[in-house]
């Protein structure tokens, strides 16, 4: 025994036992496990005392007298793992401890090994089992069981010393005290590997099966774990026979399939498409398990320490231990999408047969199902495929495919619209098998998609300016929807230096396509059309025809922009179609408020070729049986342009507005013309329209109403010169409405009421109103009235007059008058215009053509005339007076005739007695007008005859008599001249009463007579038996109080031959009585 003392020097001695020897006291179950099976002995050389003198040995050679142990304290301590070491050759563990332990104590269970002390990685191991041979000692040999080898070495544990770790658990050994001590556990961190031998063993391929069902598997097993991670397909050779002396086939592919990772015995292998393809063409190979073999090359894999395959030499290769062979229909797994190759890329689980290929058994549509909402599907049609037999089939688009995927909005633009159904039909495999059929609602969505990324180009440009259409070629088929049309401009020139020849397209242009797609075809909008034809040598010519496009012009059907154009390096047309369109008239508008006739083309014309002489306006469509106007002249507007405006002329104007039939509505509006009209801007003559009018789009009727504008008045002529805004129709014009005012502020100090006048013959803007006669005297009877421009206004109402279609004029109320604008003065001397007599009111009645002023007049110019002209025999009278005042402006006045005219008058027989003996002449200037124009004196030689006569329709009537009875006679006075001759003196009698009823005494004169010449005043001398019968009668005639008469009816006639009326109880006016002293004349 050795040990270690640590007690001083002294009496008592204490020394620690070495590892070793209690280590071996503690193997031994026998000894020293309690204090009765502990005894010592030593020899004298174990120690001295102080002198130097050696100890008593104690049980040298003689076990009886060995020493008990006086004090005895059990082993309490737990056995620690000091280290260990592993063999993954010999798949061995050898495990060191701190002190010695019962090997029929281990459990390997207890132990787990780590790739790290803490677990980081969480990778760990724990034993299934193991075996140990090992009885009591430090350190034990623990052969571990294959499975925890082979599973460790899964798990890519203890592949180096740094990979190599350990926990213990308590449970796995005790130490060998009589009261067990468990090992110390470990945990964290777990014990490193003292001492590590890596695998050096090569992996060997201990079977294989092959199945070559579609998606052909190989299933490869090995002795221990490998990585799949380093397999190698390509080292593997399929071969018909053993010995390597048949046919063979090395694979160029696969994966393993499932995935697993590294650390499996056994793994399956997806063999590529290719691969699979290539067995199953082959006559010879792998068609049963007796022409299947396998030889492979040293790496196809390695395990996990790294350690290559053993290879299989062909002349030893490995049978198959199982063979599938291709008894299925074909699936197909996935496809790829792509619309930059124009492909689908269809892979399926077996190796299909090209030929086979049918394109109406694949549906391209957006989702699982086609028939869902918002569902978007494609049949193909005329696609095909070039591909080889393999599991991808490569189909190739065809342009008609292509464009009817394009067209269904929403299908196949994205992996998430990209869905394929395919019919059993649509391919074999090489065995002859169907597809497995995918169906609508089950749809298989792509893989793979890639988006066409190649940008369309504008690969040509045509125009064809007869039909307004420019046509655009592209690389590709074109979204229409995605046309701008703005962004195609036309050009006169390759560089884009001429700016004022450039139009780009309106956003409104109708945009069609030709049947691939690949074409857009632009319709102009009239505006664009119009826009280039008004321009000269622009699109006129191959030469000045160019196109440059904007990037937003057009995009494909996965919206990419098409490849600009720039203005500065246009694309010069291919195809150039000249304008050979004749220009239509399409509408005209007819305004005959302000007299335009506008006209719509077709197409712009040339304003100079416009002959307004070819066009003709009628009443209705037929132009055989209208009434017609054919135009002769107006102001058309000069621009070229899509209309043309006509002012139209006062002639064409009036003729329209006369016609009774033309343009009295829209319905009675139409237009023909020869194709002389006009040109357009190709100077094709335009189409004529002749037989059958144009009906007007709109038509304007006349409502304004005229106005106004001035007027002159001319007092000699007595007329009004008009000037309107508007032609009038002459019949339209009344007078009556009207009147002339001093002033046009509503303060007019005299004014007159016209009522009528004469319009001259003409419809016209300037009408002449000749003022009647009764008007125009009125005017001028009034001094303040139309004495100057200053002193003429005119207003009047709506009906003063009405234009051509009957708008009734504006009318001017009197505070608004219109002055005058030409005053011509009265300057005209006035005249007789006519005269009347009537002579039983005693009054001339004389006319003027003009009023004049009365007070001016002079009565005794007047001069009555038996005939017209002047002669011997001829009576005539010149006036003296007149009983009326002359103070009036009038042009007709009275004169009434004093008595003394009258009387002298009417007892001229051939002077005013009828019409024929009743004439006027002025022996002077009789009267002024109101301009001061002097009335000129008439000659006696062609007097004015009588115009109206009324002769003396009235009875003389008795006014006063007197009786002279010295003279013996009777003074009657009358109120006119009485013809002697007829004077019946016995039907005047001398009464004594004036009251008929109590007369008692009456003289009637029975043999007395009238006397003297006719006159007012007659007289009757008294016969003198009449006068002495009346001197006999006492209560006659005495005094004046009883000097009555009665004189019966007809006792006079006057100058007329109206009969006197009887009256009675006439007083006399005046009496001189016979004082004469009577005498005797004779007795008998």
């Amino acid at each position: 025994m050795a040990g270690l003392i640590s007690a001083q020097d002294g009496t008592s001695l204490s020394f620690t036992l070495s590892s070793a020897d209690l280590n071996a006291i503690k193997a031994d179950d026998a000894l020293c496990t309690a204090s009765y099976n502990c005894y010592i002995k030593f020899t004298s050389g174990m120690i001295t005392d102080m002198a130097g003198n050696a100890v008593v040995a104690v049980g040298d050679g003689d076990a009886d007298i060995f020493m008990i142990v006086q004090q005895f304290v059990d082993d309490t301590t737990a056995p620690v793992l000091s280290s260990y070491s592993l063999d993954m050759n010999l798949g061995v563990l050898h495990l060191t401890f701190s002190e010695t332990v019962r090997g029929s104590s281990l459990k390997p269970t207890g132990l787990t090994l780590m790739a790290d002390a803490a677990n980081a990685s969480h990778v760990s191991y724990r034993l299934k089992g193991g075996e140990t041979f090992d009885g009591n000692q430090a350190t034990i040999t623990v052969e571990l069981l294959a499975v925890d080898v082979l599973a460790i070495k899964a798990l890519n544990l203890a592949l180096t010393q740094n990979t190599t770790y350990l926990r213990i658990a308590s449970s796995t050994i005790t130490d060998t005290a009589r009261v067990a001590n468990a090992v110390a556990a470990i945990v964290t961190p777990a014990q490193q590997v003292a001492q590590f031998t890596a695998d050096t063993t090569a992996p060997q391929l201990m079977a294989f099966v092959l199945s070559l069902q579609p998606g052909a598997v190989m299933t490869l097993t090995f002795n221990e774990p490998v990585r799949t991670s380093l397999f190698d397909p390509r080292l593997i050779t399929i071969q018909s026979t053993g010995t390597g002396t048949g046919s063979s086939y090395t694979l160029t592919g696969g994966v393993v399939s499932p995935a697993v990772a590294d650390g499996v015995m056994s793994f399956s292998v997806q063999l590529s498409s290719e691969d699979e393809t290539a067995l199953k063409v082959s006559s010879t190979l792998v068609k049963d398990v007796s022409t299947t073999f396998v030889s492979v090359q040293t790496g196809m894999t390695q395990d996990m320490s790294y350690n290559p395959l053993l290879a299989i030499a062909p002349s030893s290769a490995v049978a198959a231990n199982g063979y599938v062979g291709d008894s299925s229909t074909a699936v197909l797994v996935a496809f790829n999408a792509s619309f930059q190759s124009n492909t689908l890329v269809l892979r399926f689980a077996d190796t299909m047969d090209p030929a086979s290929f049918i394109p109406a058994g694949i549906v391209i549509q957006n989702g699982v199902r086609s028939t869902a909402a918002g569902g978007r599907s494609y049949r193909l049609t005329t696609s095909y495929t070039m591909s080889p037999p393999g599991k991808t089939m490569v189909v190739r688009l065809s342009d008609a495919d292509l464009l009817g995927i394009d067209l269904q909005t929403g299908l196949a633009r994205s992996l998430a619209t990209t869905y394929l159904t395919i019919a059993a039909s649509t391919f074999n495999s090489v065995a002859g098998y169907d597809v497995v059929p995918i169906l609508d609602g089950r749809g298989l969505q792509a893989s793979g998609f890639e988006a066409d990324a190649t940008r369309p180009q504008v690969v040509a440009f045509d125009l064809d300016m007869s039909q307004a259409v420019l046509t655009v070629f592209f690389s590709e088929a074109i979204n229409a929807t995605s046309a701008f049309q703005p962004a195609f401009t036309l050009q006169s020139t390759l560089n884009g230096t001429d700016a004022q020849r450039v139009l780009s397209l309106s956003a409104t242009s109708t945009v069609t396509h030709s049947a691939d797609y690949r074409a857009l075809s632009f319709q102009f909008v009239p505006t664009d059309f119009d826009a280039i034809t008004v321009l000269e040598n622009f699109c006129t010519a191959v030469s000045n025809t160019y196109l440059s496009v904007a990037a937003t012009g057009a995009s494909d059907f996965f919206v990419l922009a098409v490849v600009p154009i720039s203005s500065a390096s246009a694309l010069p047309v291919t195809n150039f179609t000249a304008d050979s369109v004749v220009p239509q008239l399409t509408a005209f508008d007819l305004d005959l408020e302000h007299a335009i006739l506008r006209l719509s083309f077709s197409e712009i014309v040339r304003a100079n070729t416009f002959r307004i002489v070819e066009l003709t306006i009628q009443s209705s469509a037929t132009t055989a049986s209208a009434h017609t106007h054919t135009f002769s002249g107006g102001v058309a507007t000069t621009t070229n342009a899509l209309t043309i405006n006509i002012s139209l002329t006062d002639d064409d104007l009036n003729a329209i507005k006369s016609d009774a039939l033309i343009a009295k509505s829209r319905n009675s509006t139409f237009l023909s013309w020869t194709s002389q009209l006009v040109r357009d801007m190709a100077n094709n003559s335009i189409a004529s329209r002749t037989a059958s009018g144009l009906l007007a789009a709109a038509y304007l009727p006349d409502t304004s109403l005229p106005r106004l504008l001035s007027f002159d008045l001319d007092l000699n002529a007595g007329a009004l010169a008009l000037t309107f805004s508007k032609i009038i129709r002459l019949s339209t014009i009344n007078g009556a409405t009207a009147a002339v005012l001093s002033s046009g502020d509503g303060m007019a100090v005299a004014s007159v009421n016209l009522t009528g006048g004469v319009a001259s013959v003409n419809d016209s803007r300037i009408l002449h109103l000749t003022l009647l006669h009764a008007d125009l005297n009125a005017i001028k009877a009034l001094p303040a009235l139309a004495v100057s421009a200053n002193s003429t206004f005119l207003a009047f109402s709506t009906g003063f007059a009405a234009d051509m279609s009957g708008n009734s004029i504006q009318p001017v109320a009197v505070p608004q008058a219109i002055g005058c604008q030409v005053f011509t003065a009265d300057s005209t001397a006035p005249a007789l215009a006519s005269f009347a007599v009537n002579m039983t009111s005693r009054t001339l009645v004389l006319s003027f053509d003009e009023t004049v002023n009365v007070s001016t007049f002079d009565v005794m110019s007047v001069v009555l005339q038996g005939a017209a002209q002047a002669g011997a025999g001829v009576a005539y009278f010149r006036l003296t007076g007149s009983t009326t005042a002359f103070t009036a402006h009038d042009s007709v006045f009275t004169i009434g005739l004093t008595s003394s005219d009258y009387n002298a008058i009417a007892v001229q027989l051939g002077l005013a007695k009828d019409l024929n003996s009743t004439f006027l002449y002025f022996a002077s200037a009789p009267v002024l007008d109101m301009n001061h124009n002097i009335a000129a004196a008439t000659s006696s030689a062609s007097a004015t005859a009588c115009t109206v006569y009324a002769r003396n329709v009235l009875p003389p009537r008795l006014l006063s008599y007197g009786l002279n009875l010295v003279e013996g006679i009777v003074y009657l006075t009358f109120d006119e001249p009485v013809q002697t001759a007829s004077v019946v003196a016995r039907k005047l009698s001398f009464v004594d009463s004036n009251n008929e009823s109590i007369v008692v005494d009456r003289l009637t004169l029975n043999t007395s007579s009238a006397t003297g010449s006719n006159n007012a005043t007659i007289e009757i001398a008294i016969s003198d038996g009449d006068l002495l019968e009346l001197m006999a009668i006492p209560s006659l005639c005495t005094q004046l109080a009883n000097v009555i008469i009665d004189a019966e009816s007809g006792f006079a006639t006057d100058m007329f031959g109206n009969v006197f009326v009887g009256v009675t109880g006439v007083h006399a006016a005046y009496f001189l009585k016979d004082d004469s002293i009577p005498h005797c004349t004779a007795f008998s």
